[in-house]
């Protein structure tokens, strides 16, 4: 059974879900369940356009298209654009390889042709109660690169030693510098992050170690 033939379980709010397919058939299938279920449904056929028209509410099903480089690459286009809507991930040849990079991207969960009912009903039900806690996670580790991707080497060595505990005097020993120019680092980096406090900066970095993880 290829993705067209996935079906829903209705949940208890009206959902926008934006379907992404390759083909005519798989898209206009899924969007007909989505209707039948009394949701509404938006369709696209590649991950550039929904990209384009940036949908600001509802849930992505996307189909894990290899061609256009996976539901990995839409999940880093859609934070690129500022598009936080829970994601789910679809594919009717299903690698563990592609599922893990998948769920390490961010989506809320990856179903396989064979999936039982049951199991689309809770991946349905995460994505609309976890969605948002899970994507505001998402958020602030893009936030946080894009914050880090400021700071110089140097700079990103003193914070991951300060982070992981030590004081000025032992960076200072462990970089082969002297502990001022160690101060100055410091406030190189709270200028550069406009961090009021050096907690900010930990906070950045802890959040972008999270996504590392």
């Amino acid at each position: 059974m290829g993705l067209a033939g996935l079906g829903f379980f209705v949940m208890e709010t009206k959902e926008t879900v934006h379907v992404v397919a390759e083909t005519s058939d798989t898209r206009a299938e899924l969007a007909r369940t989505v209707f039948s279920l009394g949701h509404h449904a938006e369709v696209y056929s590649s991950y550039d356009e929904i990209l384009h028209l940036g949908p600001s509410h509802g849930i992505i099903l996307a189909e894990d298209i290899i061609d256009q480089n996976g539901a990995a690459a839409l999940l880093s286009g859609m934070a690129i654009n500022g598009i936080w809507c829970p994601v789910i991930a679809a594919a009717s040849d299903v690698k563990v390889t592609r599922i893990v990079e998948a769920l390490r991207a961010g989506v809320v969960d990856y179903l396989a042709p064979t999936i039982g009912t049951e199991a689309l009903k809770v991946a349905l039900e995460r994505a609309a109660s976890h969605g948002e806690r899970s994507n505001a996670t998402r958020r602030d580790s893009v936030k946080a690169h894009a914050a880090l991707r400021r700071l110089t080497t140097r700079e990103l060595e003193v914070v991951d030693l300060l982070v992981d505990g030590s004081r000025n005097k032992e960076i200072a020993r462990t970089l082969g510098i002297s502990p001022r120019t160690v101060e100055t680092y410091r406030a190189n980096v709270m200028v550069k992050l406009e961090a009021k406090t050096f907690a900010d900066v930990i906070r950045y970095r802890l959040a972008a170690r999270a996504d590392e993880a």
